[in-house]
């Protein structure tokens, strides 16, 4: 059932374009169906188009979970070398299935704005996509944030970015978030990790919609709970 709820990302694009809104959250309701009708699978397909920039982002944020996982349960992550190789391999497979618009028959096959639109992007483009993937995976294995948990290792490891956000009730609204990662320190503070790789932020609406869901999931209190933003492709960071 689509039932109202409410994001920041859901707000962000209310508050841009009603008309998106509703394409994004309604329109394409269903569209992932095979018996679904032309129009709804037509809008359901274009939801799924992502620019080159967002496609890197998404691409490191796996490569990213995949590590912490890999952590979480043998508490050592894969050589850095052997991961972005992987990850550049990935991208070259989900380039080609981009390019032959394999996405309009296999659901979740990548969709790219470029691709679909027939937009010339020159190679040395595509090229600095993969190297800024690369540079942000890198920056990574280089985090005080990965250097903080293999000190106090895997058991304290609470969220590693989930496939579907979780969600919490306020005022009766089921408000949802996507925690990139959240872990325990020993002395009991709480830590979410965002990770950004381009040159975008967060902000404290976004961060305050993070911690209230800590709040509400794990009973953490707000004055003992640390949001910080890591920006992987300069190498710095913001804590909220």
């Amino acid at each position: 059932m689509n039932t109202f709820s409410w994001s920041k990302s859901r707000h962000d694009n209310f508050q841009e374009c009603p008309r998106r809104y509703y394409f994004q959250y309604y329109g394409s309701w269903g569209g992932w169906n095979a018996g679904a009708e032309a129009r709804t699978r037509e809008i359901y397909l274009l939801k799924q188009l992502k620019t080159r920039q967002m496609w890197k982002g998404d691409l490191v944020h796996r490569m990213i979970r995949s590590a912490l996982e890999m952590f979480r349960a043998e508490g050592r992550v894969p050589a850095a070398p052997v991961l972005s190789e992987r990850m550049v391999e990935q991208m070259r497979q989900e380039f080609r299935d981009s390019r032959s618009a394999r996405y309009r028959t296999a659901n979740k096959a990548n969709a790219l704005f470029e691709h679909e639109y027939g937009i010339p992007v020159p190679d040395v483009d595509w090229q600095r996509q993969r190297d800024e993937a690369v540079k942000c995976l890198t920056q990574f294995f280089k985090s005080e944030t990965l250097r903080e948990l293999a000190r106090i290792g895997p058991k304290q490891l609470v969220e590693i970015d989930k496939d579907q956000p979780d969600q919490f009730i306020f005022e009766g609204i089921p408000v949802f978030v996507k925690l990139d990662l959240a872990y325990r320190r020993p002395d009991e503070r709480w830590v979410i990790v965002d990770w950004k790789t381009g040159s975008g932020s967060a902000d404290d609406l976004q961060a305050a919609c993070y911690v209230m869901y800590l709040s509400h999931a794990y009973g953490a209190k707000v004055a003992e709970t640390e949001v910080g933003e890591s920006r992987l492709l300069s190498g710095s960071s913001h804590v909220y």
